[in-house]
């Protein structure tokens, strides 16, 4: 029986686009972050991202500077806000990238090179089915 935190489902743009197992999950952690890198369609990159965040209220997003360079950017609140621990999760896709075997992700720690992997399990809408 497959409890719910023996898969990752992974959405971009607010649609679900795989679902794998927890085990095909590199979990390299970088600093406070764990970095994935997804080759999907042949193509398009997805990057994951996953860490801790030092109070409430951050921002988190993965940008694009250059086709295999790109950097995550935290953005602390504005306003006063609790000092709690948080976890992120941020998620991203690339319409190019996915042919890449490494790609390079800049954070506050530095500059980390992540190896991209095929994205295996990819959903798919049947039609007719």
């Amino acid at each position: 029986m497959n409890s719910y935190y023996d898969r990752v489902e992974i959405f971009c743009e607010g649609t679900q686009i795989a679902d794998i197992p927890v085990e095909d999950v590199e979990m390299s952690i970088i600093g406070q972050v764990i970095y994935n890198a997804y080759s999907f369609n042949n193509s398009d990159l997805v990057l994951l991202a996953v860490g801790l965040n030092p109070t409430l209220g951050y921002t988190n997003e993965l940008c694009k500077k250059s086709k295999q360079d790109y950097q995550l950017v935290s953005t602390p609140p504005s306003e006063q806000v609790p000092q709690v621990i948080t976890m992120f999760h941020t998620s991203t896709k690339f319409d190019e990238g996915g042919n890449m075997r490494s790609i390079n992700i800049q954070d506050a720690t530095g500059e980390h090179q992540v190896h991209v992997r095929p994205l295996r399990n990819a959903l798919s809408v049947e039609v007719g089915v």
